[in-house]
C-alpha cells in the first residue's frame, strides 16, 4: 500500500450492491451495483 492509503473495508449487501470505503480522498463512499454502474460519494477531511 501506499503510505497515503487507509484501509479499504469492502461489503457487499444483500440487494447486490458493494460499498466501498476509501480514505485516499478524504472518506468515500462507492456503491457499485452487479452491472457495474456506480454512485460516488466523498467526504474531504
Amino acid at each position: 500500500m501506499q503510505s497515503g492509503d487507509r484501509d479499504r473495508i469492502v461489503s457487499l449487501s444483500k440487494n447486490g450492491f458493494i460499498a466501498l470505503w476509501d480514505g485516499k480522498d478524504g472518506m468515500c463512499l462507492k456503491t457499485v451495483n452487479n452491472l457495474g454502474n456506480g454512485m460516488h460519494y466523498g467526504i474531504k477531511v
